[in-house]
């Protein structure tokens, strides 16, 4: 049976667009190892040098900055959620839950760059063996689930994340909707519980 030329001959690829497959993996673990190590030493820096003394001295730069750092640091919980919550008091909620939550999804990129880099940080880890067959079958909304609730676990999902190979974009995408809604509503929340126990202060006081 004759078989048409054109079925022969192999589809010719881009070298543009396919230049990074030539990369091996094992340089690319690397690359994403020392970033991960990196912007983690960088984070305990800045955060130790940065003092949010008051409420009014919050605005959205140091909101931006402390969610951001705060959420960089790999297995090692650096909570950013008082700055959220203090940022509720004193400026916008709404605004400070969507700098908040841009700012904590750009920061667990360095969780999704360890589980990429082949890091074995989380491989002995309860949590991390529950959640990567979820992230297998669904993992945006695996990712999204756990971004929306405050959790000292989410470094596991972004580990399996980059270690299951999900897409960036998707990772950043559905952890920026989780991370967004969980800053507004704790903002919207600790400037309500702050209304009420002041106005409770006037009346007994």
């Amino acid at each position: 049976m004759h078989t048409s030329p054109m079925y022969d001959q192999p589809v010719p690829v881009s070298p543009r667009r396919r230049w990074w497959r030539r990369i091996p993996d094992r340089h690319l673990r690397l690359v994403a190892l020392v970033a991960v190590i990196a912007v983690t030493a960088v984070a305990f820096l800045l955060l130790n040098v940065l003092r949010l003394s008051a409420k009014e001295s919050l605005g959205y730069p140091a909101l931006f900055l402390v969610s951001l750092l705060g959420n960089a640091t790999v297995i090692l919980p650096v909570p950013s959620i008082i700055a959220v919550c203090s940022g509720g008091i004193a400026l916008t909620p709404l605004f400070v839950g969507l700098v908040a939550g841009v700012g904590m999804a750009l920061g667990e990129v360095t969780g999704y760059l360890a589980g990429f880099s082949g890091s074995e940080l989380a491989s002995k880890s309860r949590v991390y063996r529950r959640v990567q067959p979820w992230m297998r079958r669904r993992g945006w909304l695996v990712v999204m689930a756990f971004a929306s609730i405050p959790n000292p676990f989410f470094d596991m999902v972004g580990l399996a994340a980059g270690a299951t190979r999900m897409p960036i974009w998707k990772f950043l995408a559905a952890a920026w909707a989780g991370k967004t809604v969980m800053a507004i509503v704790t903002a919207h929340g600790c400037a309500l519980g702050y209304d009420f126990f002041r106005s409770l202060a006037h009346v007994t006081g």
